[in-house]
């Protein structure tokens, strides 16, 4: 079928922003045939993303070609660049679509013919986009938000003071600067995420102390990201046209409530949608298609489902811990290698998914893990797998909402 209206997504590269986007995506070209969708990513996570595309569609389905996925940055050992990045990278693609361009993926070298001209642009909320997507399309574009985040923190990163949020950090830094020796960015840095003793209230979650709500160890770099975040979501949300959650009241009815009202009181409309996982047709050969194609994601992907198996008839249903924190964030390496030499000396079987570019796993922890035949190690885990199986009994966390809503879905204590 023609194309006869265009969608354009912007994402950055963590897993959690772009996996339920992609979700998203076959959504609305199941149910509208005529609707392309384009989605910019990054080159580090451009693979899976496309991988993770196949896995919501049954064989044969021409409707995932609807769906193209274009890198519009190339490969970068340095996370945070190329988290940077992303926004101008993906404004300069869209001008190509804009004017009915043909398109390149970075990363695949491959060539894609022009679709009819956007009339809407599903932007991650922290990327810096509205300006310069409005400066190449003043008046023919709606943009709206992509938050895929707990709302409860979207509403402290990015929410106004009323509301438990931390307001203009800039502006505020800027005024605090000019009276201490220090600079705007420190003291920014330091605004989203203060350590005064002040009690904070936020809708969804219980009163809390300021420090409650990042007691691990400072990062600088994660500090510096946080802030980026921080900056860029509270000018989007006031600028944009309205927002996407990929939420449920089910969960998150304060939060939510309170967010809706705010958005409505800018003017601005709130996109409810639920969260979003593979859906069950009642069919194996689409269930089973989906597991394969998520393992194909996967380092181990064989290994892991093997090592479940094996798990599941030596120590029983429930008896394996899962470990992952997320494509991005890692915890302080001698507490998390403590926790698992514990859990070794314990006999608790678990897998590890280390996906973080900070990751860093000692020689000895490396040795001790495989000398015990108790775990595994992957870069990249087929998480849902994982979840889904009867040895799984625990999933140690970070807590992102992909995580929390897959563990969730498949009923794991975290």
């Amino acid at each position: 079928m023609a194309i006869n209206e265009h969608i354009v997504f912007f994402s950055v590269s963590g897993w959690g922003h772009v996996r339920a986007l992609v979700a998203f995506a076959c959504r609305i070209v199941q149910q509208k045939p005529d609707v392309g969708i384009t989605i910019f990513s990054s080159g580090n996570i451009i693979d899976k993303t496309k991988i993770e595309l196949t896995r919501y569609f049954a064989a044969g389905d021409v409707s995932k070609n609807n769906i193209r996925i274009i890198s519009v940055q190339a490969e970068n050992p340095n996370p945070f660049e190329h988290i940077f990045g992303t926004a101008g990278a993906c404004v300069h693609s869209y001008q190509s679509l804009s004017r009915g361009e043909r398109i390149t993926c970075l990363s695949s070298g491959k060539t894609y013919q022009p679709w009819p001209k956007p009339t809407l642009v599903v932007s991650d909320v922290f990327l810096d986009v509205v300006e310069g997507v409005r400066a190449i399309d003043p008046e023919g574009v709606t943009i709206l938000g992509w938050s895929p985040a707990n709302n409860s923190a979207a509403l402290r990163m990015y929410g106004p003071e009323d509301l438990g949020g931390t307001g203009d950090v800039v502006a505020k830094a800027l005024v605090e600067a000019e009276k201490t020796e220090k600079s705007a960015k420190e003291i920014q840095n330091y605004l989203v995420y203060p350590v005064e003793g002040e009690i904070i209230d936020i809708a969804g979650i219980p009163l809390l102390y300021d420090f409650e709500l990042v007691p691990q160890l400072k990062n600088p770099m994660m500090d510096s990201l946080h802030s980026h975040f921080s900056n860029v979501g509270y000018n989007f949300l006031r600028a944009a046209d309205g927002v996407i959650i990929p939420g449920s009241s089910a969960l998150e009815a304060d939060a939510l409530a309170t967010l809706k009202k705010w958005q409505s009181s800018l003017g601005k409309e709130t996109y409810v949608i639920g969260p979003l996982l593979p859906i069950d047709d009642g069919y194996k050969t689409l269930e089973e298609s989906s597991k394969k194609n998520e393992k194909a994601a996967s380092d181990k992907g064989s290994k892991i489902e093997s090592f479940l198996e094996k798990t599941l008839e030596e120590h029983g249903e429930h008896s394996l811990i899962y470990i992952s924190f997320g494509s991005i964030f890692w915890p302080d390496s001698a507490l998390i290698w403590g926790f698992v030499d514990v859990i070794i000396e314990q006999r608790v079987p678990f897998i590890f998914a280390c996906a973080s570019p900070m990751a860093v796993i000692p020689d000895e922890s490396a040795k001790k893990i495989q000398e015990s035949g108790l775990g595994l190690l992957s870069k990249w885990a087929p998480q849902q797998l994982i979840l889904d199986h009867k040895a799984t009994g625990w999933f140690v966390t970070h807590c992102g909402q992909n995580s929390f809503i897959e563990s969730l879905a498949a009923g794991v204590p975290m």
